[in-house]
């Protein structure tokens, strides 16, 4: 979803502001006063220009229900307390503060979030917002318990970005019938969202644009999410929120590899949140070049009436990684192994979750 433009305060604004206040502080012979104060008057100015505030993105649609686990920060002690507060724009939250893996297990029991459940019972996941992998991921001796808290930590963010996917899909779908007769409204929305697809024009290339506004199968995620962070246990995942070892060249936008080879300038991107990784590994695999082949063979699936899973969509995968077609084995395994294609059909709470 694009951004709604700020219409608070510029840097290019506090500047101008800031300019103006100095002359007429200047005019009124208040130089003498602020040494008096101690402050400077750019310092001064500083204080009464408001500062720029981030625009809030604004999503289309309101989900129901929303809740969010948010592991308090790496620094913080004394007891665990349950606030109020608005992770996601615009929508009112309860939020509960998770210690460690055992209270976000004990957390995920008392909601009755039961992976086996989904998996045997067609139950549904509730609607979690788990903000960061809780501390102490990496040391858990149990392999099973190890990866039953990451699934179930990954699984519902995985299920909620699609849904915003579907939801732009089915209104993308609703535009492109529409044809000429389609509304003025639906043209400015259908140009928005060709723009952050990386689609030039959705009126004239709506086929291409279909084939960008899907959802991902949640047993490929959650298989590429277990690989690219050692299911959970990679410091770009603890400290990056990066689950999905996505590069960034930009400096200063990720973590540094440890082992990186000389000459080479990528970092692993991080990302403020779990859900924001989650989001931009489906725009990565939704516009990149790369994956191309991935989108033409999820797009012949929808044609032919075949479902969307992890294992048909796997071998349009080679570029994700320099390992080729021994990092699609691999993923393959993952997926097979752990069950994680009983989880292609997983779907999200339609109910309010209380905590």
């Amino acid at each position: 979803m694009a951004a709604q433009p700020d219409i608070r305060t510029s840097g290019f604004d506090r500047a101008v502001l800031a300019a103006l206040a100095v002359m007429i502080l200047s005019l009124l012979g208040l130089a003498g006063w602020t040494g008096l104060t101690g402050q400077s008057i750019p310092s001064i100015v500083a204080a009464w220009v408001p500062k720029p505030v981030p625009a809030i993105p604004t999503p289309a649609i309101k989900p129901v229900g929303w809740v969010v686990l948010k592991v308090p920060p790496r620094i913080r002690k004394g007891p665990v307390k349950l606030v109020l507060g608005q992770p996601l724009p615009g929508f009112d939250q309860s939020v509960t503060l998770i210690r460690d893996v055992d209270a976000l297990m004990g957390k995920f029991a008392a909601i009755g979030y039961d992976l086996g459940a989904v998996r045997n019972k067609g139950r549904t996941v509730p609607r979690v917002y788990l903000s960061s992998l809780p501390d102490g991921l990496p040391d858990v001796p149990s392999a099973k318990q190890r990866k039953r808290a990451f699934l179930q930590s990954i699984l519902p963010l995985v299920l909620q970005e699609n849904d915003v996917v579907a939801k732009q899909r089915d209104q993308l779908k609703r535009a492109l019938v529409a044809g000429p007769a389609m509304t003025a409204a639906q043209k400015v929305w259908l140009g928005k969202l060709a723009k952050a697809y990386g689609v030039d024009d959705g009126v004239g290339d709506g086929a291409e644009l279909l084939r960008r506004v899907d959802t991902v199968p949640p047993s490929l995620a959650l298989a590429q999410a277990a690989e690219e962070s050692g299911w959970g246990r990679s410091r770009f995942a603890m400290q990056g929120n990066a689950v999905f070892g996505q590069w960034t060249y930009k400096k200063g936008t990720g973590l540094v590899p440890t082992q990186r080879d000389t000459g080479k300038r990528h970092e692993v991107r991080a990302f403020a949140d779990l859900r924001s990784s989650v989001g931009s590994y489906l725009r990565n695999l939704n516009t990149h070049w790369a994956y191309k082949d991935f989108r033409q063979r999820r797009a012949e699936l929808r044609v032919n009436g075949e479902p969307l899973t992890g294992l048909n969509l796997i071998p349009t995968l080679t570029r994700y990684s320099e390992r080729g077609e021994k990092y699609v084995e691999t993923l393959r395994g993952i997926i097979s192994y752990n069950r994680l294609h009983e989880l292609d059909k997983a779907r999200l709470s339609d109910t309010a979750t209380r905590l």
